[in-house]
């Protein structure tokens, strides 16, 4: 997702069940899409890999993120 100012996030190992695509405008609330569901040793998980880019480099995300 392009932010603007140079400012992108990517969402890699999201399930097929994407609601986005190129060109669409995003909100904050939006949902993106889903986790992909991995069965390891009959255990469910979720998992997303969060990446940000600032400049096209790879940044610590929590500067950009409103966690309390």
């Amino acid at each position: 997702i392009n932010h603007g100012d140079n400012l992108r996030t990517k969402y890699k190992a999201l399930s097929e069940e994407v609601n986005v695509k190129i060109g669409d405008k995003v909100s904050k609330g939006d949902v993106i899409g889903k986790a992909q569901t991995k069965i390891d040793n009959e255990i469910d998980s979720t998992e997303i890999k969060f990446e940000v880019w600032k400049e096209d480099k790879l940044v610590d995300p929590a500067g950009y993120l409103d966690i309390k």
